[in-house]
């Protein structure tokens, strides 16, 4: 946790994971944690794109033929009321259309 502990270059942290941090002490600038869960609504389509940053990726790419694909292929989460894209599958795959077109 030292990366984080008095980091004067580090003003704000995300951390990702699937375990819970422990917090050092009761002293530790670590402590400050806000846990958010994907059972948590309020920042559901922050998890990853939701159908109109795709949408909007695709119409600024020109890539708009590629939609019902990456639907079916990329679509696969669900957080509260979102369904969610993952952003490094939709990415790739967008680069890979216009690399090949290049």
């Amino acid at each position: 946790m030292s990366v984080l502990k008095d980091n004067p270059a580090l003003g704000f942290a995300v951390v990702t994971g699937c375990l819970q941090i422990v917090k050092e002490s009761i002293f530790a600038g670590t402590n400050n944690f806000v846990s958010d869960t994907i059972s948590d609504s309020c920042l559901d389509e922050y998890f990853g794109f939701i159908q109109a940053d795709v949408d909007k990726i695709l119409s600024d790419t020109e890539l708009n033929a590629h939609a019902d694909e990456i639907k079916e292929w990329y679509d696969g989460y669900h957080f509260g009321e979102h369904d969610v894209y993952c952003p490094w599958d939709v990415m790739n795959h967008v680069r890979k259309q216009v690399k090949g077109s290049a």
